[in-house]
């Protein structure tokens, strides 16, 4: 047999050559122009005598110093993949051709197994790198805040993202196969590569909800049919939007309202005063005294709607100070208690726990005039069939205050609940009213930080309900 003093092998990788068993001797890689051609030109090579004094070690003189006298090429289909170094035999005979014969056929099928194994590692990989590629994609879809979801031909949905699912309102398991239109309400959707559309609709779970949606065709998947649909939640930018556009609104109308009412109030307050002279010089029997008594009802009246564009126009800036909501409602409550007797109300007022009380930084008498106009408001409601149930009732929620007023008159026109805090839309033109009351009202609350809204109740009648940020130093006050 064969018996060598020893052994090495360097594999290719890359751009170099690597010693799979590290030698003192030898160095543990190799750059490829280093290793001389004539190396790969035979089935192996006897290598060069040492080195004369003064000369640089080549590639060849260095394998010599190390012990070894052979270099065998390892090359499958021209592909230099390694280079296999022996020593001469253990009794210090060169090698025969024999030799060479043995360790060539140890070398021809190991050539291929080290290839399949470097191709098995490239393949290893590479698959590692498709995976951390997939794995990386897949993360920046779960970490985008917009719904995205690949459809099918039919429009049901092959894949998508955790932000889709809470549109949908399911857990994602349970969207694969499911119609679009099932789990999202989208009217009309856009044709492929058409742009971004903003759209109004109901999400799975039916609230509703401004969406900007966007359909392009899977890049890859033209074939099949399928789209990549993108929906971004906009409702709270909207909604901001919005706000913005009324904030400003209001700040244009209070403008001119100021500037109505002041002109017209000097003619106004002319007309009243040579009225009541006239009303004073006019006998009762005279027929003129009831048209003049008429004319100053009127006058009245308009200084009452200019006394409410006054206070519309009026900007904040009145001190805010601690307000006990609790004793201020209770307070608004007993000056309106002779009024509800007379339309037989019965009052229900709910407070917090006794020697508590949810305190609001604002203005006294601002804070009034809401409630006031809410309680007048639901008062007149319930007023044509007379009697009736009134609830007033202050509620903690949280870091805020909830005042409740709720009656049992026939509630609001769905029509009407989007337009009652408007100003000059009022439902009461026939009893005189100016249409200023609520939105006055609206003002002082968003002035204050807080909210205030309308809705129907199931049972009848109608409920307002204002949200007021407590005192910064405490929910209660003793």
């Amino acid at each position: 047999g064969l018996d060598l003093v020893k052994a090495n092998l360097y594999l290719a990788q890359g751009t170099s050559f690597v010693a799979v068993r590290p030698e003192e001797d030898l160095p543990p890689t190799l750059a490829r122009p280093s290793v001389p051609e004539r190396l790969w030109q035979g089935e192996f090579e006897t290598l060069a005598a040492e080195a004369l004094p003064g000369e640089s070690l080549t590639v060849e003189q260095r394998f010599f110093l190390a012990g070894y006298r052979y270099a065998f090429p390892l090359e499958v289909r021209g592909v230099r993949i390694g280079l296999v170094l022996t020593s001469l035999r253990r009794d210090g005979r060169p090698l025969d051709s024999e030799d060479v014969e043995i360790v060539r056929a140890l070398l021809d099928p190991a050539a291929l197994a080290l290839e399949n194994a470097q191709l098995l590692d490239q393949v290893q990989r590479q698959l590692e790198r498709v995976v951390a590629l997939q794995q990386h994609n897949e993360g920046i879809l779960e970490s985008s805040p917009a719904g995205i979801a690949v459809l099918d031909q039919e429009g049901q949905v092959v894949s998508a993202n955790l932000a889709f699912a809470a549109l949908a309102g399911r857990p994602r398991a349970e969207l694969l196969g499911q119609r679009l239109s099932e789990l999202v309400a989208i009217p009309g959707l856009p044709e492929p590569g058409a742009g971004i559309s903003l759209v109004e609709c109901r999400d799975g779970l039916g609230r509703e909800r401004q969406l900007q949606v966007s359909l392009a065709p899977l890049q890859g998947g033209e074939r099949f049919g399928q789209r990549v649909l993108v929906l971004q939640d906009v409702s709270d930018r909207v909604a901001m939007e919005n706000a913005l556009k009324e904030k400003d609104r209001l700040a244009s109308l209070g403008v001119l309202a100021a500037g109505v009412a002041h002109e017209v109030n000097t003619p106004l307050t002319g007309i009243s005063s040579y009225a009541q002279l006239l009303l004073a010089e006019t006998d009762e029997a005279d027929p003129r005294h009831d048209l003049l008594r008429k004319v100053e009802r009127q006058t009245f009246r308009a200084s009452r709607i200019v006394s409410g564009l006054l206070e519309f126009a009026r900007k904040p800036g009145r001190e805010r100070r601690p307000v006990a909501l609790g004793e201020l409602l209770s307070e608004t409550a007993e000056l309106l208690r002779e009024r509800l007797s007379k339309r037989s109300i019965r009052l229900r007022w709910t407070a917090p726990e006794a020697g508590e009380d949810l305190v609001v930084q604002g203005s006294e008498g601002e804070l009034q005039q809401v409630f006031t106009n809410l309680l007048l408001n639901a008062i007149d409601a319930m007023a044509p069939q007379g009697g009736g149930d009134l609830e007033l009732a202050l509620e903690l929620a949280g870091d805020r205050a909830l005042v409740r007023v709720d009656d049992s008159g026939p509630g609001l026109r769905p029509e009407h609940l989007d337009r009652i805090f408007e100003p000059f839309f009022t439902t009461k033109r026939d009893e005189g009213g100016t249409g200023l009351g609520l939105s006055i009202s609206y003002n002082i609350v968003e002035q204050h930080g807080g909210k205030i809204s309308a809705e129907n109740r199931q049972q009848g009648g109608c409920r307002f309900v204002v949200e007021l940020p407590l005192a910064a130093d405490g929910a209660a006050a003793e």
